[in-house]
């Protein structure tokens, strides 16, 4: 025994030279030094061990374990790099952003505590391996590990498979488990290998969501009617909506407590920062479209958003989105009945416009096929708008302008002969927040400057999270401009008072960790950690009277404190007025929202959030992040939460924008787990909907009808 020990000292390194630098990629993207559930990862590097075993000398073996251990750490990189940049664990359907992340890449963050320690414990083994296999290389003459090995090798690989497709399997069966599962959806759950080894697994061949029952799913979808609180106004409104790439509210708001590194504009004569009240003057100086539009519309100052740009844009055009998988490359031609635009055609008839705009490269996202199954009649990319005589920005490796394209697409975006749905995605604000030359052009630089607000030296301290910030306000000074060009267009088209106009923002500033930077948060620990989702919101409504008549009559009995009517003065020295929202919102209400006030009665069931006129309050699935939300919860399941706001407090900063007033920790859960069941029920009709393109089939008990004629007879019967 003790001479069978000496002989294969080797491999008994290599095993806890692989499981080290496992730990490591887990500890550097969850912080956790241990996997909960290590089988899978086990079982794998006992399958290298076989192969180890069955190779005869220590030369041999001190080469292909080094190759292994090489490829091991290069693997893992390559995932803690994935989520370094993206926050999120690699899942399968990942693979069909990857010319996307390409297209858009910046710089690769390396994480140099994972890179050295692995490293440099290869290096370790590469040393003592050579040394080791130099003074140990005789021929084995094991004769039973010829014949144990190959074996083991075997069973290993079918054990391996058993527990994936069994744990996978499992995970499947009940989609309230995602509510009550004991994981923590981090690395540390299972390790990167395992990992990967479960993904690939389950999108290669469980990947699929069976239809199930159909007379149930019908029933179910039909169910439940939302009648519109604007329905008896039957006037056809246009419907202009703006994804406006990494929207914050930092970015023209100040407030020293939640923006703690935000602005710090400087007094000139005392030489000491301005207050509160005077900063947010000058800003609306330096922002005075965004700050006109934020006084007079429907402002959701409690808005959240926790997704990537694709999942985020087709929740505020569906309503909905699928579990793993990606609507734009695995759906991309599904008949998909119950979007905005479809809707919207269905009820205003053929003669309606519904275009789709966005200044960054015309395939990106595969937008150009999906945007098509959503009801749009043409999605406008970059190479159109160019060939209509854009400036391309791109050439130069710096952002389009969103200015540029509202000038050269007014035409197609704000039609005087129609009705209209215009979806618009920026761009300039997307990452890149660096120097860029165009903007130097516009000179926004030089009237930031104005204000005190410039770059610092690279020397100083803190200048890297400063400049990163101070370069993201120049570009929100190019949205600036590009909405004060939308609205411009369509006040000189007349087009204003017929038109409903709503933006936000489809996820914080990630990039660079710019929204932990500015809001001072680097963790769940930190205090109101959900306010790092918290981005805006706002809508244009043309007769908003009819809004605060609204919100008066129904205040006390429905509505309470949460809605909040302000009066301002604009950039004109007007007088105007806004209703702040103060209710926990998310992406999944907009579309409800939408509705609502243009006066459609809808199905409920296929959407899942409500309108922000509903007493309830949406609980927020992220699908990227796998994370339920609420401004006071953050959590992977009821059984791992992560963060949760304790008490109310009076003097919580979050209250300007936020109704907590009433706010009870054991209440909040009770609702949320009440809300989230509703929620879960509603992504189960839309997984076997989208996987099984629901709408293109036949109905079941109507043979001459699809599903889609179905809906379309149903929708016009309720409105």
């Amino acid at each position: 025994m003790k001479r069978f020990l000496k002989d294969n000292i080797l491999i008994f390194t290599y095993f806890a030279m692989a499981c080290l630098i496992e730990l490591i990629g887990v500890f550097v993207t969850s912080g956790k030094f241990y996997i909960k559930s290590p089988w899978v990862f086990l079982l794998v590097q006992l399958i290298f061990v076989c192969v180890l075993f069955c190779i005869n000398t220590n030369k041999v073996r001190h080469i292909v374990a080094s190759c292994f251990l090489a490829v091991f750490m290069i693997v893992n990189i390559v995932f803690v790099v994935l989520f370094e940049m993206t926050e999120t664990m690699f899942d399968y359907g990942m693979l069909n952003l990857k010319n996307d992340a390409m297209a858009i890449l910046e710089s690769i963050p390396i994480n140099f505590v994972f890179f050295t320690c692995s490293g440099l414990m290869i290096a370790l083994f590469i040393v003592f391996g050579s040394r080791y296999a130099r003074h140990n290389n005789s021929k084995f003459t094991y004769k039973f590990l010829k014949i144990i090995a190959p074996i083991c090798f075997a069973i290993l690989i079918a054990l391996n498979s058993t527990v994936l497709y069994f744990s996978n399997v499992n995970n499947k069966k009940d989609i309230y488990e995602k509510l009550y599962k004991s994981n923590d959806a981090s690395y540390a759950q299972k390790g990167i290998t395992a990992n990967f080894l479960s993904e690939m697994f389950k999108g290669t061949f469980l990947s699929g969501v069976k239809l199930g029952d159909e007379n149930e799913l019908e029933n179910y979808i039909y169910s439940e009617v939302y009648n519109s609180n604007f329905s008896t106004n039957k006037t056809k409104l246009n419907l202009v909506t703006m994804l406006v790439e990494s929207f914050e509210w930092t970015s023209f708001i100040q407030d020293f407590n939640l923006f703690v590194n935000g602005y710090k504009l400087i007094n000139p004569s005392t030489n000491e920062p301005y207050q509160e009240k005077e900063a947010n003057e000058i800003l609306s100086l330096l922002y005075p479209n965004i700050y006109d539009y934020y006084k007079s519309s429907i402002a959701l100052t409690n808005f959240y958003s926790r997704e990537k740009t694709d999942i985020a844009e087709n929740l505020s055009i569906i309503g909905s989105y699928p579990t793993d998988a990606y609507i734009n490359y695995d759906f991309p031609e599904n008949t998909i009945s119950s979007s905005l635009a479809n809707v919207m055609k269905n009820l205003y008839g053929n003669d309606f416009a519904c275009n789709a705009f966005h200044n960054g490269t015309v395939t990106f996202y595969n937008r150009s096929v999906e945007m098509l199954s959503v009801g749009f009649d043409k999605f406008y990319g970059d190479k159109d708008m160019y060939e209509m005589g854009m400036p391309n920005h791109f050439e130069n490796g710096e952002r389009n302008l969103d200015s540029d394209m509202i000038k050269t697409c007014a035409d197609l975006m704000f039609p005087t002969d129609k009705n209209f749905y215009t979806h618009i995605t920026t761009i300039t604000m997307h990452g890149q927040y660096t120097y860029r030359e165009n903007l130097k052009e516009q000179g926004y630089y030089d009237e930031m400057a104005k204000y005190g607000i410039k770059a610092k030296d690279e020397n100083e301290n803190d200048s890297f999270g400063y400049n990163n910030f101070f370069y993201y306000c120049a570009c929100v000074k190019e949205f600036d401009t590009a909405l004060g060009e939308t609205m411009k267009q369509l006040d000189d088209r007349g087009l204003k008072d017929n038109t409903v106009i709503l933006l936000f923002g489809d996820h914080n500033t990630y990039y660079s960790s710019l929204s932990n930077y500015v809001k001072d948060i680097s963790d769940t620990d930190a205090n109101n950690y959900t306010n790092l989702f918290r981005v805006p919101c706002m809508i244009y409504y043309p007769k908003m009277t009819e809004i605060f008549d609204y919100v008066e009559k129904n205040k006390s009995e429905k509505l309470g404190t949460r809605y909040v009517i302000n009066e301002y003065k604009n950039s004109k020295n007007e007088n105007v007025k806004n209703l702040q929202v103060k209710k926990f919102t998310c992406t999944a209400d907009i579309v409800p929202t939408l509705m609502d006030l243009l006066g459609i009665n809808y199905f409920e069931n296929l959407y899942f959030g409500h309108s922000i006129f509903d007493d309830r309050e949406s609980v927020l699935y992220s699908r990227a992040y796998n994370m339920f939300i609420t401004d006071s919860l953050y959590f992977s399941s009821l059984n791992n939460i992560k963060y949760v706001r304790e008490k109310y407090e009076e003097k919580d900063p979050a209250n300007r924008y936020a109704d907590l007033t009433n706010y009870k920790k054991s209440l909040h859960l009770e609702l949320v787990e009440k809300e989230a069941k509703v929620l879960l029920k509603k992504l189960d009709a839309c997984n076997r909907i989208f996987y099984n393109d629901y709408f293109s089939r036949i109905n079941l008990n109507i043979s001459n009808k699809t599903n889609y004629q179905l809906f379309v007879e149903k929708l016009n019967n309720i409105n």
